[in-house]
């Protein structure tokens, strides 16, 4: 017997956050008509980027290693297209350093 959706807790915004924030995970919205991105505290400090500056995702893709960014470009557009869900992996440049 399955228990009933009464049963399952229930989760708030504290409780979530604290699980986000110990999985290192930052969370992030880009609106796609407008190409605006916003971020959490923790994706603004992973991609070290400032909190003052207005983000697109152009903006953004200066950080992805040049030889992923098209490849990325071309994964984003892809799932604009048809919708759902996506993966991808690449690099990031920290000044002369690659993450």
């Amino acid at each position: 017997m399955s228990k009933i959706a009464t049963d399952r807790p229930e989760w708030g915004y504290d409780e979530l956050r604290r699980a986000i924030d110990a999985a290192g995970v930052a969370l992030w919205v880009w609106n796609v008509d407008t190409d605006e991105l916003v971020m959490d505290r923790r994706g603004y400090d992973l991609w070290e980027l400032s909190r003052k500056d207005a983000l697109t995702f152009e903006h953004l893709s200066e950080k992805i290693h040049p030889a992923d960014r098209d490849r990325v470009r071309d994964a984003f557009a892809a799932t604009r297209a048809r919708g759902g869900a996506y993966e991808i992996d690449f690099r990031t440049r920290d000044g002369p350093d690659l993450r």
